[in-house]
């Protein structure tokens, strides 16, 4: 059986691990099953990753079914696969171990945006440079006017912050830990 594992993190900020496998049946049709779905401690590390699947291939009595297992690039993830080649004695760390292409193509596909966005920074800093040669034509009201953008930019930031927040067990704790130690250092 091939093997699939990622790490979700539920709207309450749970943190699970869903486990597939990927087998051609007795009548060569492909078939896909989750086998399981379990709670994590919030702790995305590789030992506890290799412990979680671990436990789960004992359970299902399939440890040494193992021909394969797709994970993301995440850094736990390598850990993950080196914890369980010293778990498992038969487990070949080079040869059933594949990383998601998916994952590595859009991984490219971020940077070749940001790789645009740069640029296309560079080209609107050219264009405000005009703009600010050309100060004498604009009207006075424009000089006290709010730049929308930056208002814009610092709230996607801000959302941004909440969300990553929202989705971490580990952020939670820590930003309600933090909340708490203010809220006792107030007047």
């Amino acid at each position: 059986m091939s093997f699939t594992i990622d790490g979700w993190t539920s709207i309450a900020g749970r943190s699970y691990y869903g486990v597939t496998i990927h087998y051609i049946d007795n009548e060569w049709k492909y078939r896909s099953v989750v086998l399981d779905f379990i709670p994590s401690r919030g702790r995305h590390t590789g030992e506890d990753i290799a412990t979680i699947f671990h436990a789960c291939l004992l359970e299902y009595d399939i440890i040494d079914k193992i021909q394969g297992i797709t994970v993301d690039n995440a850094t736990s993830n390598t850990k993950f696969m080196h914890e369980l080649d010293k778990q498992l004695p038969h487990f070949d760390l080079d040869n059933q171990h594949f990383r998601c292409f998916a994952h590595i193509l859009n991984l490219g596909v971020q940077d070749l945006l940001k790789t645009l966005a740069r640029h296309s920074e560079t080209d609107n800093k050219g264009q405000e440079q005009q703009y600010e040669d050309n100060e004498d034509e604009t009207e006075e009201d424009e000089e006290y006017a709010p730049n929308i953008a930056d208002s814009l930019t610092a709230i996607t930031k801000l959302r941004s912050i909440c969300s990553k927040i929202k989705r971490s067990e580990i952020l939670k704790r820590k930003f309600s830990l933090l909340v708490k130690q203010l809220a006792c250092h107030q007047i």
